[in-house]
Parts: structure tokens; C-alpha cells; sequence
């Protein structure tokens, strides 16, 4: 049997060390009540371990199997609640522990903070397939 997985590493910078913990605590309050936010245990959240990043969240998945949409639940429900603005994002990856057809790809997306839009979003697979129509159509 394969394994599939979705990764990523992001960092999320806020105002200031109470901006984080509070993030932390929200993110608790989350997990603790996933009736209407499924997926909160497949990320790791926490504070930037480094000089002066007492502000600066650092979001990541736990096992290999992030569900990126949590992610973006989980943020654009601490933007709404913080009043952050701005824009925020990461690439991240699929994969599979056996060679699988189009098990392989990854994705990117833009979150507008201050509104909660997802400004954009692509994935490999339906960047390859856009891409390819193109070519094939122009060469007829």
C-alpha cells in the first residue's frame, strides 16, 4: 500500500509575542472543537525559535499529510480575529511512497489577510494540463 503525503514550511509574521501565543491558544481551541474545523491536527504550529522572532509563527505539518485547507482555515480565522492585513502564502508538495500515477505535483496559493479571499491558488497537475491544452491547441 503507498503513502501519500502533502508537506510544507512556512513562516506567518505577526505584531507582536501576544499576536502569537494568542495564535497558539486559538489553534488549541480548534483542534479541541474540529466539528467545524476539521484537519487542525495535521499541521504543527509554533513560535520562530531564533533572535528577535518572538512575533513570527512557524506552520509546518506534522506527519506528512498537512491538509492545507485547515491551514487556511486556521489563518484567515486568526487574521480575522488579530485585524492582520497583507498577504500570505506557501508552496507546498504531494508525493507518494511508490511510484503511482500523478500522485506527484504540489501546489501554491495567495490568502489576502485583511479580506480572507483567496487571491490565487495553482496546482502542478492543473498547470500542466492548462499548459499542455495550450500548446496542443496553437499546434492545430
Amino acid at each position: 500500500m503507498a503513502c501519500h503525503f502533502t508537506q510544507f514550511s512556512s513562516s506567518l509574521v505577526l505584531n507582536s509575542e501576544a499576536e502569537a501565543s494568542y495564535a497558539l491558544t486559538l489553534l488549541d481551541a480548534l483542534r479541541d472543537d474540529e466539528t467545524t474545523c476539521t484537519g487542525m491536527h495535521s499541521f504543527d504550529v509554533s513560535v520562530l525559535e531564533a533572535e528577535d522572532a518572538s512575533n513570527v509563527l512557524w506552520l509546518r505539518d506534522a506527519y506528512g499529510d498537512a491538509d492545507i485547507e485547515a491551514v487556511i482555515a486556521f489563518v484567515r480565522r486568526l487574521a480575522e480575529e488579530l485585524g492582520c492585513t497583507g498577504y500570505w502564502g506557501f508552496p507546498y508538495s504531494e508525493s507518494c511512497s511508490k511510484p503511482r500515477l500523478n500522485e506527484f505535483g504540489g501546489g501554491a496559493f495567495l490568502l489576502n489577510l485583511g479580506t480572507g479571499k483567496l487571491e490565487d491558488r495553482v496546482t502542478t497537475a492543473d498547470w500542466f494540463e492548462t499548459t499542455l491544452q495550450d500548446i496542443v491547441s496553437k499546434l492545430r
